[in-house]
């Protein structure tokens, strides 16, 4: 396999220091921590410190510092085995999802809100929080629009049908079609106005839009809260909250 093409499915963030990965799951993460060499390059030629890598459930990314790059040495022995155990111990399937650890561990976490300026640890246990107020919560990248994250709550409810696989990695346009190509009553471009509100105000409570669910699951109105966040992992984020039995069809086919 073309080292290259270990990067298709992940989404990248830069911060100052720091070249993010964000895996799709951990298989690709454990590829890339392999590929540690060509992953310490990728840092040295942006001029970061070093590369970090992520995969959905880990509390704590993966290290590769950029003066691997010119080393042959092996990376540290225990964050390998640190790495591999929270691969072991985090959600890695649809059934897994729902014994996720709810409850949260850092004393930044608010019920209502989370700060803008927010890093990605502090982003998980407001996730966990949210989780464990019985909240369906994603998390998508503002830049690309992909899954980075979703809970089991949003696969029993709204995933027709969707894995977690299916969800991660997949950009949400996807769902907002009919908003983007202005086909739905009133030619209301929901999408849009949903970008264009949290990235202004950061913090929309309760934003009601219709929106299409997966595999032909039909046009719902959904009513959700959204946080902007702007480190999760060097990736600029939008943080979905909604609550289960809110949702409404409006047609049952897309």
């Amino acid at each position: 396999m073309d080292t290259l093409s270990l990067l298709d499915d992940c989404e990248i963030g830069i911060t100052s220091s720091s070249l993010c990965i964000h895996a799709p799951h951990f298989e690709s993460a454990k590829a890339l921590r392999q590929s540690f060499k060509w992953v310490a390059i990728q840092a040295q030629k942006l001029g970061r410190r070093d590369s970090l890598i992520y995969f959905p459930g880990c509390v704590k990314p993966y290290q590769v510092p950029a003066g691997m790059a010119i080393t042959d040495q092996e990376p540290d022995e225990n964050e390998g085995r640190d790495f591999q155990s929270q691969a072991n111990n985090s959600p890695q399937s649809d059934s897994e999802l729902s014994q996720e650890s709810p409850q949260p561990t850092i004393e930044s976490y608010g019920a209502a809100r989370i700060s803008p300026f927010a890093k990605y640890e502090a982003i998980e246990d407001f996730v966990r929080g949210q989780r464990a107020e019985g909240k369906i919560v994603t998390v998508m990248s503002m830049g690309t629009d992909k899954f980075l994250k979703v809970n089991d709550l949003q696969i029993q409810e709204r995933a027709g049908g969707w894995t977690m696989d299916d969800w991660v990695g997949t950009d949400a346009k996807q769902l907002w079609l009919r908003s983007l190509r202005g086909t739905l009553p009133g030619r209301v471009n929901y999408y849009q106005q949903l970008i264009d509100l949290v990235t202004t105000d950061h913090y929309i409570p309760e934003y009601n839009y219709l929106i299409d669910r997966p595999n032909n699951g039909g046009l719902w109105e959904d009513v959700t809260t959204y946080h902007y966040a702007e480190d999760y992992g060097g990736v600029a984020v939008r943080i979905a909250i909604s609550t289960p039995g809110q949702s409404r069809r409006v047609e049952a086919t897309a």
